[in-house]
């Protein structure tokens, strides 16, 4: 587990309330062990930081530091095939 997480920059917000549970997406600058990277963000509504938060509620507070829990992959891109049978 890494400690001190710093999220800055955080932009292009994205919530996808039709998941289960609910997903947030959204572009960050993380800075973690004194390494910077542009990274895209994924929390899922039921993710919980070490503060006991939710870890997008401490996104929307403006609480970006400290020892996230959880890490989640992007959700896979929507089927868009129109082939019927």
């Amino acid at each position: 587990m890494v400690d001190n997480i710093t999220i800055n920059n955080i932009r292009n917000v994205r919530f996808f309330p039709n998941e289960s549970p609910a997903v947030y997406i959204c572009e960050i600058d993380l800075t973690a062990e004194g390494i910077t990277e542009a990274v895209k963000f994924v929390a899922r509504s039921t993710d919980r930081a070490a503060t006991g938060q939710y870890v997008y509620q401490q996104i929307v507070a403006g609480n970006y530091t400290g020892t996230i829990t959880e890490f989640v992959p992007p959700p896979p891109p929507a089927n868009t095939s129109t082939n019927t049978l």
